[in-house]
C-alpha cells in the first residue's frame, strides 16, 4: 500500500462509513444510558414513597414493643417510672384477682385493659400526673393508659404465679 491508496475515492466512502457507524453507535450507547439513568430514578422515585408510607405507620412515641408478648419499651419504661405504675399496679390488683383467677394470659391482658379503661377512676393527682407525663413525653393520654394496663397486667401474672 503507498500513498496514493489513500486517495482513492473508496478510502474517503470507508472513512465516512466508520465515522458515521461509530457516531450511530455511540448515539445508541448514550441514549441506553439515559434510559437506564431515567429508570433509575424512577425506581429512586418509587422507593422514597414506599419508604415514606412505611415512616408514616412508624409511631414514634410507642410505649410498647410489638413483639408477643407486648411489653414496655424505653419511653414505657420511663412513663412508668414516672407515673410510680408498679405501685400503682400492685394497689389496684386486688380489684381484679377473683376475676382472674384461672384465666389465660391474654385473658389477664384483656381484664387489666378493661379495668384501666372502663372501671379505674384515677384521684385527680393521678389525673394531673398523667396529664403531665403525657405532654413532657408528648405522647397521648391512650398511651400513658398503656403503660398502666401493662403494668398492671404483669403485676396480675406475677401475683398469679406466686399463687396469691
Amino acid at each position: 500500500m503507498d500513498i496514493s491508496d489513500l486517495h482513492h475515492p473508496a478510502t474517503y466512502v470507508i472513512a465516512v462509513l466508520t465515522i458515521a457507524f461509530c457516531t450511530f453507535k455511540i448515539g445508541t450507547w448514550a441514549g441506553g444510558v439515559n434510559e437506564l439513568k431515567n429508570r433509575t430514578y424512577d425506581v429512586m422515585d418509587e422507593i422514597r414513597e414506599d419508604i415514606k408510607k412505611i415512616l408514616a405507620q412508624i409511631d414514634p412515641n410507642k410505649v410498647h414493643c410489638s413483639i408477643g408478648p407486648i411489653q414496655l419499651n424505653e419511653l414505657g419504661k420511663i412513663v412508668s417510672s414516672e407515673l410510680a405504675a408498679d405501685e400503682w399496679a400492685k394497689g389496684e390488683s386486688p380489684n381484679l384477682i377473683e376475676v382472674s383467677r384461672g384465666k389465660e394470659e391474654f385473658e389477664i391482658y384483656d381484664l387489666c385493659f378493661k379495668y384501666v379503661h372502663s372501671t379505674f377512676e384515677p384521684s385527680e393527682e393521678m389525673k394531673t400526673k398523667m396529664r403531665q407525663v403525657a405532654y413532657q413525653h408528648n405522647i397521648y393520654s391512650e398511651k400513658v393508659l398503656a403503660v398502666l394496663v401493662l403494668e398492671l397486667r404483669d403485676c396480675m401474672l406475677g401475683l398469679q404465679s406466686t399463687g396469691d
